[in-house]
């Protein structure tokens, strides 16, 4: 209660027209329709917080390469159940969190994940974790640190916003405390001859497989490059 109340004052605060005001309440009764149809009132499972905060990692490695605030909340698609994670442009990243041992993979959900078919570009971002006892690297705590970056910018109301699309909302905080250790960032150009699936066979449906990174070796790409190139 007190987070849809909360919401609904930060967006009816800026509204100076009536005309407005109607906008803001269709768009705050959608949303968290939205949440409470997704996610229920239980927060998110361990694997989406992971998941989660592999989003938000790549997140703010765009923030930390100075890419434009604005263009990269609004690229971050995943939030919305989108088939790729991050679109800026036609730049696409898939993100992938695993803490699996070696050999490492990760888990493909279909077969427009990985086609990158009328894209200029497609990535693979691959965080591998390890949880840990005891650390400030917990899903709030990055999330507090990218508040920090937007905090009094346009920005910062947009990531609230797309932090609920997926799932987050910080009355659950509390039950968030898995701290995690980054073992590994893997970085994969996404092209002819990776290891992928991306023309189901007729009468296949529900598709799911795993890429082994160690098969993917070729395509490794570095990500300080790419946020060059994209923050053009």
């Amino acid at each position: 209660f007190v987070s849809v109340c909360g919401d609904l004052i930060r967006g009816l605060d800026g509204c100076l027209t009536n005309e407005r005001r109607r906008a803001e309440i269709a768009d705050f009764l959608t949303r968290w329709n939205r949440f409470f149809e997704h996610y229920g009132q239980e927060g998110l499972s361990p694997e989406k917080q992971r998941g989660l905060y592999g989003e938000l990692w790549w997140l703010r490695r765009m923030i930390n390469a100075n890419i434009n605030h604005s263009a990269i909340v609004n690229s971050w698609k995943g939030s919305k159940r989108s088939y790729h994670d991050f679109e800026l442009g036609s730049n696409v990243v898939e993100v992938k969190t695993t803490m699996t041992k070696e050999p490492r993979s990760v888990l493909i959900n279909n077969e427009r994940q990985l086609n990158e078919h009328a894209l200029n570009s497609l990535h693979l971002f691959v965080l591998t974790l390890r949880k840990i006892d005891e650390g400030s690297d917990t899903l709030p705590g990055i999330i507090e640190s990218i508040r920090n970056s937007f905090a009094g910018k346009p920005s910062e109301y947009s990531f609230e916003h797309a932090l609920m699309d997926a799932g987050y909302i910080d009355i659950h905080a509390y039950i968030y405390k898995s701290s995690y250790s980054v073992i590994k960032e893997d970085f994969f150009h996404v092209q002819e001859g990776f290891p992928r699936i991306i023309d189901a066979p007729q009468g296949i449906g529900d598709l799911h497989y795993s890429v082994v990174l160690a098969a993917c070796e070729e395509f490794r790409c570095d990500i300080d490059t790419y946020m060059q190139n994209i923050g053009v």
